[in-house]
């Protein structure tokens, strides 16, 4: 059901504004932060939809916890594990198909990968303390 209102499109310009990969919690926040006054629910069901349409994407991490993503083309993505930010990579999913098929002949019909690591800032934090 496409239903267009002035919260459904504050919600979906948040999300596509943000390169953080938003939760529906975080999407609230920001809402609130804007005086847009709404329900949490409200916000997981127009996430929900919009995802449904394909206007933005929901991104499942290992913990189950979803984030969403305002950038639909094709890119992966990458889960730092000590401070769990999401970030852009930019190998598309028919690259991975393509590298599958050539390695060990194998048609793919679907995947899922995450690749999980530190990111720069966390080793730079690290590094820092020793």
């Amino acid at each position: 059901m496409k239903y267009n209102s002035k919260l459904r499109t504050a919600i979906k310009e948040i999300v596509c504004a943000s390169y953080e990969h938003p939760t529906a919690e975080d999407v609230y926040l920001m809402m609130q932060n804007k005086n847009i006054n709404t329900s949490i629910s409200t916000v997981y069901r127009n996430l929900h939809q919009l995802s449904e349409e394909g206007i933005i994407k929901e991104i499942v991490m290992p913990s189950g916890k979803v984030h969403y993503d305002g950038r639909t083309y094709d890119h992966g993505h990458a889960y730092c594990i000590s401070c769990n930010r999401i970030y852009d990579l930019s190998i598309s999913d028919k690259e991975i198909d393509d590298l599958v098929a050539k390695e060990i002949g194998m048609k793919v019909l679907n995947h899922e990968i995450t690749i999980k690591g530190i990111c720069k800032e966390c080793m730079n934090k690290v590094n820092q303390q020793k």
